[in-house]
């Protein structure tokens, strides 16, 4: 089986220059939990709400047990009531935060190549590109319903 049988086609990126409360707000609004950064069509990075729990745990001291709160509080109208040292840093540019050395898949590379990938790389998702242009993402997953059917 092919990456192309399972990745999914609709990419949902963000720029260099959104937020991270942008990112954080396109994550809920598509029921996801990373996706690339693109530049002119072009893969620059990838970005994770756990890289940005990571980031608030780091500059705001909260404990990792009130992750899903915290989410649900990011994306929701009581943004302007979080602590101002949170709200300073979710104003930061993606571009400051993003992962740039991006492990990639092709689109006709096998599905046991993508799981080794993730697994070796300890990763939930891969971009699958044409090049360096995303065309789909395959996460951990799609593979696991996969292989489950």
């Amino acid at each position: 089986m092919k990456v192309a049988d399972v990745m999914s086609r609709r990419v949902v990126a963000l720029k260099p220059s959104h937020t991270l409360h942008d990112a954080l707000k396109l994550f809920a609004a598509n029921r996801i939990s990373g996706c690339p950064v693109t530049s002119r069509g072009k893969l620059v990075g990838v970005l994770s709400q756990s890289d940005i729990i990571a980031l608030i745990d780091v500059h705001a001291k909260i404990q990792k047990e009130t992750t899903s709160l915290v989410l649900a509080a990011l994306v929701s109208e009581k943004y302007d009531a979080l602590k101002p040292a949170i709200r300073k840093l979710l104003n930061h540019e993606v571009r400051r935060y993003m992962q740039g050395n991006v492990v990639t898949i092709s689109s006709g590379d096998d599905l046991y190549e993508a799981a080794k990938l993730m697994n070796k790389h300890k990763i939930e998702r891969l971009p699958v590109v044409d090049g360096m242009r995303p065309v789909g993402i395959i996460s951990k997953s799609d593979i696991a319903r996969a292989l489950g059917e």
